[in-house]
């Protein structure tokens, strides 16, 4: 499976990356273009989750687990797993903030 984040922020992915990042956020209801856009989520921030999703040390297990459909959060090998869950808790919560560059009025 590719990666649909080229498409929304306009980045590649990093060689290995296979969109497991992509996967299992979805699973969980994370929804990156709205973390972007209600939270301030940079791209640069996106490349580096990819590159960390690239270099995991088990994609074979999470892709168990997305297939299995097992997976009610990241596994605790993710090298995302913090960032998924406080985009998620704060998704749910309804936190707004400024996108990164404009100030509030």
């Amino acid at each position: 499976m590719g990666s649909n984040l080229g498409k929304i922020f306009g980045i590649l992915p990093p060689p290995g990356y296979e969109g497991l990042m992509e996967r299992v956020a979805a699973r969980l209801g994370v929804n990156l273009f709205t973390a972007q856009q209600r939270l301030g989520l940079r791209h640069t921030t996106v490349e580096r989750m990819m590159g960390h999703c690239a270099a995991c040390s088990d994609p074979g297990d999470c892709r168990r687990q997305l297939a299995d459909r097992s997976l009610s959060e990241p596994p605790g090998y993710c090298p995302n797993r913090k960032m998924i869950l406080a985009l998620k808790a704060d998704l749910e919560g309804g936190v707004t903030r400024p996108a990164p560059g404009k100030s509030k009025k």
